[in-house]
């Protein structure tokens, strides 16, 4: 059985430790939910898609903000650092044969056994065997050749003929 309402006095509720405990939890859990409410409108401006590729053999290109990590056997990789900010937003590592500096600020990178990492905004093309690339960003991807990509943890086939996808 609930105890009957009370209204309390100014005075009253000043003496009263439980009314105030009550009043605390009550600001604190009106304070949660107005946060939470602005975190979910938000959520969507920020919302990042997560798409991993394995054993990839043909282009990928993906143009995006976000983060962009992987491998390629032997290839190439181009990357575009869309930043503004004076700061190269990328490394590549491994066996590299050959840097050529493109126009348009681009960079090919040539050889074997390569990683990557990208950050911020950047491009991406990728035109090589044994390619694995993990991408969480907002953007675009496209993809043509054979390999296994996820979007989350659905696999599926590479299209052959290619195709576009958003991130």
């Amino acid at each position: 059985m609930l105890a009957p309402y009370r209204i309390l006095t100014p005075e009253q509720a000043r003496h009263n430790t439980s009314f105030r405990y009550s009043d605390h939890m009550i600001r604190r859990v009106v304070a949660a939910a107005a946060l939470a409410v602005v975190l979910m409108a938000a959520l969507p401006a920020v919302a990042r898609a997560d798409l991993e590729t394995r054993n990839g053999d043909g282009t990928l290109r993906a143009s995006a903000t976000g983060i962009a990590y992987g491998a390629v056997g032997k290839g190439s990789i181009w990357l575009l650092d869309r930043t503004a900010d004076g700061k190269r937003g990328w490394s590549v590592s491994g066996s590299v044969h050959r840097r050529i500096h493109h126009s348009g600020n681009w960079w090919e990178i040539r050889g074997s056994n390569m990683s990557f990492f990208t950050q911020k905004a950047w491009s991406l093309r990728i035109y090589a065997s044994g390619i694995r690339v993990r991408i969480v960003a907002n953007g675009t991807l496209y993809l043509q050749g054979t390999g296994r990509y996820a979007f989350g943890s659905t696999w599926h086939n590479w299209p052959v003929t290619g195709r576009s996808y958003l991130l």
